[in-house]
């Protein structure tokens, strides 16, 4: 989870935050990082999870899934 001007919140912030929306009634929440960062992901699955919430992880992925050209194959993403 990143704050508005894109630094990465402390874990703890992370963990508060779940914690506080899932209990304002929040069930289902979305898990993505900008630049698929595994670990990150993982800060964030693991928050959701303690609170009780429902994890939606997602990878963040445009482009051509055809090029060779790509930074990050489309098959390493799959196995994500």
């Amino acid at each position: 989870m990143t704050s508005a001007d894109n630094h990465r919140l402390p874990d703890n912030a992370i963990y508060h935050f779940c914690e506080q929306a899932k209990k304002l009634g929040v069930d289902i929440f979305r898990i993505f990082d900008a630049l698929n960062d595994v670990d990150q992901l993982a800060v964030g699955i693991g928050a959701v999870k303690k609170a009780g919430g429902v994890v939606e992880a997602t990878v963040c992925y445009s482009g051509d899934s055809e090029s060779s050209s790509l930074s990050r194959p489309l098959s390493m993403l799959i196995n994500l």
